[in-house]
């Protein structure tokens, strides 16, 4: 089972992810965000969206992935509760994304996120009885 928890930095917000698969633990880290900037238990899967990230590194999507949802979430206003997690390879993933245009009367505010920080971040995956691990700062 897959799960995340916060962890506290001095100017950012931080999020630990285990997951038994490195794609588990891409979908619950888009999970977080969005918990992070909404109530995420009030998003609807109303509608889908495709999303295609490239990079020159596991790091990077996970970065490109994250900044993504931003960009839809401040752009569109959309927000997404469920994420099914591709990863072609190190350097390409496609993540279909389920959700729904942001109600803030309904889904809340949290967090404002501005951007998704490569200082202190880790993507592991899973190694035998190791589960699949993510640390990533948001920068707040």
């Amino acid at each position: 089972m897959a799960s995340y928890k916060l962890f506290e930095h001095t100017a950012d917000i931080g999020v630990e992810i285990s997951a038994p698969a490195l794609e588990t633990a891409f979908a619950f880290a888009g999970e977080a965000l969005f918990d992070l900037v909404t109530d995420k238990a009030q998003i609807e899967e109303c509608e889908d969206r495709l999303i295609k990230v490239k990079s020159v590194d596991i790091e990077g999507l996970l970065v490109g992935f994250l900044s993504e949802l931003l960009v839809l979430f401040e752009a569109d206003s959309w927000v997404a509760g469920r994420f099914e997690v591709t990863l072609v390879d190190d350097k390409s993933m496609s993540v279909k994304c389920f959700g729904e245009r942001y109600d803030p009367s309904r889904h809340g505010e949290g967090y404002h996120i501005k951007g998704v920080s490569y200082h202190m971040m880790e993507v592991q995956r899973a190694t035998g009885d190791t589960p699949a691990r993510i640390r990533v700062l948001f920068d707040i």
